[in-house]
């Protein structure tokens, strides 16, 4: 899969937390757990095609914490996870995280209905918006905003 650059202006986190993978690149998932049930940094709101591979890697951009508010659900997840992975994480370890996330961290709609996609098919759809090659369509987005370089 191509590299992508954070845009100009834009700096890669690392989010300054311990990882909360294993050595063997599994989740350490009381830690995880932990982490993301006293998250704020990403609120989770109440309201494609194809998959991106599992040995591709996301790591967050730094961005405001009102732009990714404003991200629908799905994203706000997906940023949430990485975050709590240590700000980089593969496909293969958000697919675990989103199997054992719970409560409203849980990969589903705010109602409690399971989503259709996975991990994957999300981060594959908006891909482009993601990385900021596409604008973003939804208030409080303005224009081309990176939320992640994937690589």
């Amino acid at each position: 899969m191509m590299k992508h650059k954070p845009q100009v202006g834009t700096k890669q986190v690392g989010m300054g937390s311990k990882s909360k993978l294993n050595k063997n690149g599994s989740i350490d998932k009381e830690a995880f757990l932990a982490a993301i049930q006293d998250d704020t940094d990403v609120k989770i709101g109440t309201g494609g095609s194809g998959t991106l591979p599992d040995h591709a890697v996301l790591t967050l951009v730094d961005q405001p914490v009102h732009l990714k508010q404003a991200a629908p659900r799905q994203v706000q997840l997906l940023l949430n996870y990485i975050k709590n992975l240590g700000g980089s994480a593969t496909v293969e370890q958000l697919l675990m995280a989103a199997d054992i996330a719970t409560g409203t961290k849980r990969w589903l709609r705010a109602s409690g209905k399971e989503y259709r996609q996975d991990v994957a098919q999300i981060g594959a759809h908006y891909q482009a918006k993601l990385v900021g090659n596409s604008p973003w369509e939804k208030q409080g987005i303005v224009g081309k905003v990176a939320f992640v370089t994937i690589s």
